[in-house]
């Protein structure tokens, strides 16, 4: 057993300790000793690098420090519980994080009821599209939230095409990387590419929204930045990774085929929330 599997309830069993060592310590302080305490597992880990006709994009960064010292890694947080080191913190807990705090949404573009930002996200280019948002609050970061809206053309349950038969999928979703800069310089890959995001985006109803990749009814969460200030300039660069070949393939006697997208994708609007305390 591995995976999510395997440390979930190794986590929670740690956590338990914990609380027995020192009921009085709240989620958020627990949390904290985790972060705190945790060792790097697979330590070597390392990146993962996609080519694109215009430059390499790093999808996965392997272990990154972040500006307030916290080892993280998309594959596996911030590494592996230490139950001894732990429940030794949690008898001498003497951290104060003060009143949990939430900003509004800081958005961007249509995001913030403006007009779209209509930033064209090249098809196969790791140059892709940039854009930034101020934040203004003087925090302590304990979790960032992001939300995208993101167009194609071609993300659609009734797509087709006059040259291919059959039931037809673009790989704009697939394609799709997104990744967020902190302030301080602490980059997270909030979404890697080849993910097989081959529908349309869901609406709050549950039915797709035609013509979209993302929609801000679905958060990404990163805790990436954990114990970084919130306070300066955020960047969001989306980037399109690759021109697959064509594939096909049969689903319950139909025959389905993914495709290179021929539409450039676009940003639209994007928007970010901190979570934290002062």
């Amino acid at each position: 057993m591995n995976g999510t599997s395997s440390a979930a309830p190794n986590t929670s069993g740690v956590v338990a300790l914990i609380m027995d060592a020192n009921p009085d310590l709240t989620a958020r302080d627990i949390e904290h000793i985790l972060a705190t305490t945790a060792t790097k597992n697979d330590p070597e880990n390392e990146k993962v690098v996609l080519s694109t006709a215009n430059g390499d994009f790093v999808a996965h960064d392997g272990w990154v420090e972040n500006a307030a010292g916290y080892h993280f890694n998309n594959f596996y947080g911030f590494g592996r519980v230490d139950a001894g080191a732990a429940v030794k913190m949690a008898l001498n807990y003497d951290v104060n994080l003060g009143e949990r705090e939430q900003t509004p949404w800081i958005g961007a573009g249509v995001q913030a009821e403006q007009d779209s930002l209509n930033l064209t996200i090249a098809d196969n280019n790791a140059e892709g599209a940039t854009h930034s948002i101020d934040v203004a609050d003087d925090m302590t970061i304990e979790a960032m939230q992001f939300s995208f809206t993101i167009a194609n053309a071609e993300m659609r349950s009734d797509y087709s095409h006059p040259d291919i038969p059959g039931f037809i999928q673009s790989s704009a979703g697939s394609d799709m990387a997104i990744e967020v800069t902190s302030p301080s310089g602490t980059r997270s890959v909030v979404l890697a590419s080849h993910h097989a995001q081959l529908y349309p985006a869901l609406q709050s109803d549950y039915t797709f929204a035609q013509g979209y990749v993302h929609l801000p009814s679905v958060h990404f969460r990163s805790n990436a930045f954990y114990g970084e200030n919130a306070k300066g300039t955020w960047t969001l660069k989306v980037v399109d990774t690759a021109a697959p070949q064509q594939v096909a393939f049969s689903a319950g006697g139909a025959l389905s085929v993914v495709f290179p997208n021929t539409a450039e994708s676009v940003l639209e609007g994007w928007g970010l929330r901190v979570t934290g305390h002062k």
